[in-house]
């Protein structure tokens, strides 16, 4: 008989940020997402505005449920900056007042999502990030970030890792059309 593995998906959705500009659709985008998946069988993790403890119990319990053979969709939704070539996903509590707290407070991409995946020995690891953004923290009147940085660093996946960003290295992504774009979802 054919086996088929498990499909399992956490999304996190994250706009109401406290001390960083607040988006206007990362969460309707997660739920859009959720709804999507549930169609093609996925067991669906969904969380919304989520603050740094929050986003690493979710992290954690997530890992918890996954299986050997399991196959796994990552996706997020909201502010992610690049610090020193690794990308870190943004809780909406994260103030980082500098460099090295905006890690300190912000979730690795690699060692802290998707190795682990690598780890438990999913058949498949999916990641969907929506965020390639300017970097909204540590803004100075003079410049448009400390940092300088612009969009995410280019991640290279582990085996049976698909990473898919939300724009290219070095860009930012749209969420809106313009001014007039009345849509509750970003464009990607």
């Amino acid at each position: 008989p054919t086996v088929f593995a498990m499909r399992r998906a956490l999304l996190i959705g994250n706009d109401t940020y406290k001390y960083a500009q607040v988006l206007k659709n990362a969460r309707e985008d997660a739920r859009a997402m959720a709804n999507e998946l549930k169609g093609f069988g996925y067991e669906v993790t969904l969380r919304l505005d989520q603050n740094q403890k929050e986003m690493q119990a979710t992290l954690r319990d997530f890992r918890e449920s996954i299986k050997e053979g399991d196959e796994v969709l990552f996706y997020f939704s909201g502010h992610a900056v690049e610090i020193e070539g690794k990308n870190y996903l943004t809780p909406i509590d994260t103030f980082g007042m500098n460099q090295n707290q905006l890690a300190d407070d912000s979730i690795d991409l690699k060692t802290t999502v998707l190795d682990p995946f690598t780890r438990k020995k999913v058949k498949l690891t999916f990641a969907l990030i929506d965020a390639c953004r300017d970097n909204p923290f540590l803004k100075t009147a003079s410049t448009r970030s400390v940092m300088g940085s612009k969009g995410l660093a280019p991640t290279t996946p582990a085996t049976g890792q698909l990473i898919i960003y939300s724009a290219g290295s070095g860009q930012t992504a749209l969420d809106r059309l313009g001014p007039n774009d009345n849509s509750k979802n970003g464009l990607f």
